[in-house]
């Protein structure tokens, strides 16, 4: 009897021991392919980061240009206005 229960605790201990090891490779596994994961997740969220910027940049250049073309608009008005005060002025 002793014996029958000294082999079935070694067998437990063996079948936990097992399990454990069998866990951790688990994890460790599962830790590795979160890693990766996150890294081509880092890479799609930078190249949409670098996309953005560059779509901002040239909204900038864009919005750069409009604003002289605006300037220039409202100083040939100014003139506009300017001549049409004197021709009145002067006439």
């Amino acid at each position: 009897m002793k014996n029958q229960a000294s082999c079935s605790e070694s067998a437990k201990n063996l079948a936990n021991q097992s399990l454990n090891a069998a866990l951790g490779a688990a994890r460790e596994h599962i830790a590795a392919l979160s890693e990766g994961a996150g890294r081509s997740q880092a890479g799609v969220v930078r190249v949409a980061t670098e996309s953005g910027l560059d779509r901002l940049e040239r909204a900038v250049g864009r919005l750069a240009r409009i604003s002289w073309v605006s300037f220039a608009a409202a100083v040939i008005a100014l003139a506009a206005g300017l001549v049409l005060i004197a021709s009145r002025f002067f006439h």
